[in-house]
């Protein structure tokens, strides 16, 4: 009969089973290919391959989903937010349009609706099949229709479309109350300092040039019509002759206001006693 002894190694100890032998002869005891737990008296060769967690792959595969999502969050805006299509433009008159040349129609026909194509980028040609300067003359157009520079628009429309809207009471007749409500807000935005017809034109609905028109006439012309001006020219004034061919200072140009508009002061010029000794006459005019 067989005799059965139980291993005493590990591979014994872990599985628990017994080994037979024969009588008479040598013991030999038997292994297998399966690893033990703690791995001693294994051959190394037959042990579980080790597996190791490769971070750099990981994060990479989420940046690549995560910039695939957001692509076609931004892929989905621009197609709700998509520019309507001139009258009677579809995708084979655009192609058509910009001489696209042969083979539109399968180009076309690769794109559900306008907005389909009219919001589509580079990276997304990229994926209809077509030559590579065929692709580029595309999203180049495609660029200038969404800026509003393609097809270009005839001359006598560009006023209009860049004309920008007029104020409500633009070119009317003032009133004595919008005269009030000037003069407040020319009191509030300061109007001897700066610029502030811009934020007062837009406070009264009126384009800057009235604005400004209509306070020099409350305000600044009769202001300087009450002032009284003074002028006085002498020989100081005539160009300093350095030599006969070259002259240093220019002649100068005196702008001299009318009694009409602006009241002109009386004479009353008077040299002090101890400058009187060097006063020239003929420096002034005689009624001086």
């Amino acid at each position: 009969s067989s005799m059965f002894l139980r291993s005493p190694g590990p591979m014994g100890r872990a599985l628990g089973r017994a080994w037979p032998a024969r009588r008479g002869g040598p013991v030999r005891w038997l292994t297998t290919s399966r690893p033990s737990l703690d791995g001693e008296g294994v051959d190394p060769n037959l042990r579980w391959k080790k597996q190791y967690f490769d971070f750099k792959a990981f994060r990479e595969q989420l940046v690549e989903k995560k910039r695939a999502l957001e692509h076609a969050e931004d892929r989905e805006i621009r197609r709700a937010y998509a520019p309507p299509a001139p009258e009677g433009w579809t995708v084979e008159r655009f192609l058509t349009e910009m001489k696209y040349g042969d083979g539109y129609e399968q180009v076309a026909e690769s794109f559900e609706s306008w907005e389909d194509f009219i919001s589509c980028t580079p990276l997304d040609l990229h994926r209809v099949e077509m030559p590579t300067r065929k692709r580029q003359r595309v999203a180049l157009h495609i660029d200038l229709f969404l800026r509003g520079l393609w097809p270009r628009n005839p001359e006598d429309e560009f006023p209009e479309e860049f004309r920008g809207k007029q104020p409500e009471k633009a070119g009317q007749a003032w009133t004595k109350e919008e005269d009030a409500k000037l003069l407040e807000w020319a009191e509030y935005y300061d109007a001897d300092f700066g610029n502030p017809w811009l934020y007062i034109s837009f406070e009264m609905q009126r384009t800057q040039d009235e604005v400004e028109d209509r306070y020099h006439d409350l305000v600044t012309k009769p202001r300087l019509k009450n002032q009284e001006c003074e002028l006085a020219i002498t020989k100081a004034a005539r160009p300093l002759l350095m030599n006969r061919r070259f002259r240093l200072l220019p002649p100068n140009l005196f702008v001299v206001p009318t009694e009409e508009h602006f009241r002109v002061c009386k004479a009353s010029f008077e040299v002090p006693a101890g400058l009187k000794e060097f006063r020239r006459p003929e420096c002034f005019a005689p009624d001086v």
